[in-house]
């Protein structure tokens, strides 16, 4: 990280070994202890952010985030995941968009990417911007449940049912407790009863 702080995965590795581990709380204690001591790396910031969001707390990896970008305002990790948290919560879509097309221009070929701008175009009715953007990020990580469930979602807006309902019984097989599956259930039946 400390050598390509734009490496999206680091991060997420990092984060992982740390739930793995079950200790958020100090790996949290730790960076922010860390982003005190360096307060011009944006890493530890946007370390203190994804621990936070694997803790629940959207709040503080929202400042966090954003203490980040204010380091650096082209981080494209920090750009991403405050972008998610914007368009998850439905507010700020506006400058949602802007951050995700910033860590767009960086990482347009990581699938974590593309899927938070095509959210975020979902979000803001762009749905002419968003299809393409959720259909290549959906092929580039298939067995990604939340890639197919944007994409189900996106296909359900746009009055095609049969691809919404096709999409998400793909994203519900896969891994049927993830975040947006009772959504995805509720459109899937939606669109099963439409269809008859």
């Amino acid at each position: 990280m400390s050598l390509d702080s734009g490496n999206l995965d680091a991060y997420t590795a990092l984060a992982g070994l740390y739930l793995i581990d079950h200790r958020l709380k100090e790996a949290r204690a730790e960076f922010q202890e860390i982003a005190k001591r360096q307060p011009q790396s944006v890493a530890p910031a946007i370390m203190v952010g994804i621990i936070s969001e694997a803790m629940g707390d959207r709040a503080t990896a929202a400042t966090w985030y954003s203490n980040a970008l204010r380091i650096d305002p082209r981080s494209a990790p920090a750009a991403n995941n405050l972008a998610w948290i914007y368009a998850e919560q439905g507010q700020k879509l506006d400058t949602a968009q802007q951050l995700a097309e910033i860590a767009y221009a960086s990482l347009a070929s990581v699938p974590e990417v593309m899927d938070t701008l095509g959210w975020v175009y979902f979000k803001r009715d762009m749905l002419g911007l968003a299809l393409p953007i959720l259909r290549r990020a959906s092929e580039q990580d298939p067995s990604n449940p939340q890639y197919l469930y944007h994409l189900g979602m996106l296909y359900a807006k746009n009055g095609d049912e049969a691809k919404a309902r096709s999409t998400l019984q793909r994203a519900l097989a896969m891994r049927p407790d993830f975040e947006g599956a009772n959504d995805a259930r509720s459109e899937e039946h939606t669109s099963e009863l439409q269809s008859h």
